[in-house]
């Protein structure tokens, strides 16, 4: 295949043909390690995962997927008496979670089950056109209307915003059509 496509039409074959194949195997499972070391006032935390079973990463791995990510020591016991050998004074603040791209909404959308790609566009312009959002330099940005709009759903219709509910209606629709 390679010698009839030109650099650019191979690698999209190559891009495609490593998703779809992805796509068809087991998901990779990691062994995550979480550490929490409380000392007078404060609390500190360490975690690490490691690939315990490769799965579709054997074919196709994101450049977040290839990061090595460090481990922590096994012989760390639980309520054990631990020894400070080197303290850095940082301050680290939590960062709140970024604003929704459009990208970033869709990719939501699908993980949650929400919707279908034929619908993503047009729901992403209704609220933008309804004034719900707001997008400035590619953010999503809710509005003073939107979180209202979004209080009055919640209170009135909790089992339609409910983001289970497009799922399980489409679960619902799936064996529905089956049925003789």
């Amino acid at each position: 295949m390679k010698e009839s496509l030109n650099r650019d039409q191979f690698r999209l074959y190559q891009l495609i043909w490593k998703r779809f194949i992805a796509s068809q195997m087991a998901a990779a499972k990691y062994e995550t390690t979480s550490v929490k070391i409380d000392s007078d006032k404060y609390r500190f935390t360490a975690s690490s995962s490691k690939v315990v079973f490769q799965g579709y990463l054997n074919v196709y791995q994101t450049d977040e997927d290839k990061v090595d990510k460090k481990t922590l020591s096994k012989n760390i016991v639980k309520g054990a008496a631990m020894k400070v050998d080197n303290l850095e004074k940082k301050q680290h603040f939590t960062q709140p979670p970024a604003h929704f791209t459009e990208a970033s909404l869709v990719k939501t959308l699908e993980e949650l089950g929400i919707g279908r790609p034929s619908t993503y566009a047009p729901t992403i312009s209704t609220i933008i056109n309804r004034h719900y959002v707001a997008k400035e330099q590619k953010q999503l940005y809710v509005t003073e209307l939107g979180e209202v709009v979004n209080s009055i759903m919640k209170k009135s219709f909790p089992s339609i915003v409910d983001v289970n509910f497009t799922a399980a209606w489409r679960d619902c629709w799936t064996v529905l059509r089956m049925a003789p």
